[in-house]
């Protein structure tokens, strides 16, 4: 279920990005740039289910800052593309609900 929703998820920050990045792009509006080192997610271990538990934890938190980030950044450039990321740090923060309570 998470790994479906991770999927759709994708799709639809790609599609903003198609829409939103190329026309920003095409009238000369360029976003500040995010490092991808700061967004670094972490492999899961498989030694045991509360220790890759935890990991999806921390990968979902650093996605979010990375949502968060991201709508903040490229607000200037189309509507869309914030809204997409705010929608999902909504859905994130309830995956990390959903994963605490796991733990």
């Amino acid at each position: 279920m998470l790994a479906d929703e991770n999927r759709r998820h994708m799709e639809r920050v790609e599609r903003a990005y198609r829409l939103g990045v190329t026309d920003a792009y095409e009238v000369g509006i360029t976003p500040t740039q995010l490092d991808p080192g700061n967004y670094a997610l972490e492999e899961f271990s498989g030694e045991s289910l509360e220790e890759d538990s935890a990991t999806a934890l921390r990968n979902e938190e650093t996605v979010i800052r990375f949502c968060l980030d991201a709508a903040k950044t490229s607000g200037e450039l189309l509507p869309d593309l914030p809204d997409t990321f705010d929608y999902l740090v909504k859905r994130k923060k309830r995956r990390v609900e959903l994963l605490r309570s796991l733990t």
